[in-house]
């Protein structure tokens, strides 16, 4: 019984996402109707942006069912098509190695993490964060890694230092957020053009970060 609710719950959301998302790009569908770069990235971005307000206002409204959904990976693949666009729309927890973990000298997970992975420098690791710290806030003692290209500096330094590309096999399972976030990815593809973008939610659908890529 409690699966089909929860079935139930999770197709009445999809639907309430999808019906929002066309609602709100009728009229800017109107204004870019010229199929070029610039206007694909506009509408791609608007579409986006779309998509991840309605989610957050349904992870505020919902929050206390959103667990079951996502356990039941009824949020994993959410796809889509409206006139010239395909969307993939994922929600999922955020599960990654916290690395910003390295600036608490009582926290040890992260050296633990590595050893289960065969790799023992994690004095090595410290020494990088460290000096990334100086380099991206000034030596702010209140630094944190913001973003996964801070994320990929550090894991990219710690290899060269350690002539060892270990790391590189698990790089993907480090980030700059705690577990108890929501990853929300949404992918566009109009025509040729793909556009990509990452958020970080957290239980009350408020953003703490976000990434786009284009090509």
């Amino acid at each position: 019984m409690k699966k089909g609710i929860v079935l139930l719950l999770s197709l009445f959301f999809i639907t309430t996402i999808s019906i929002l998302v066309l609602k709100n790009l009728d009229d800017t569908d109107k204004i870019l109707e010229q199929n070029n770069y610039k206007l694909q990235f506009s509408q791609a971005l608007i579409l986006t942006k779309n998509i991840q307000t309605q989610m957050s206002k349904q992870i505020k409204t919902h929050k206390d069912k959103f667990q079951d959904f996502l356990d039941q990976g009824y949020l994993n693949n959410i796809p889509f098509s409206m006139k010239n666009m395909n969307v993939n729309i994922s929600l999922q927890n955020y599960y990654k190695e916290n690395l910003n973990k390295l600036g608490d000298p009582q926290n040890n997970y992260i050296k633990e993490y590595l050893e289960a992975n065969d790799i023992f420098e994690y004095e090595i690791l410290k020494d990088v964060y460290e000096n990334k710290k100086r380099v991206f806030k000034n030596n702010d003692n209140d630094f944190q890694i913001e973003n996964t290209k801070q994320v990929n500096d550090i894991i990219q330094d710690f290899s060269d230092k350690t002539y060892s590309n270990e790391i590189n096999k698990i790089k993907d399972n480090f980030g700059f957020s705690n577990f108890d976030d929501y990853f929300l990815e949404i992918i566009v593809n109009i025509n040729e053009f793909f556009f990509k973008s990452h958020y970080i939610l957290d239980k009350e659908g408020k953003v703490k970060n976000f990434e786009i890529s284009f090509k």
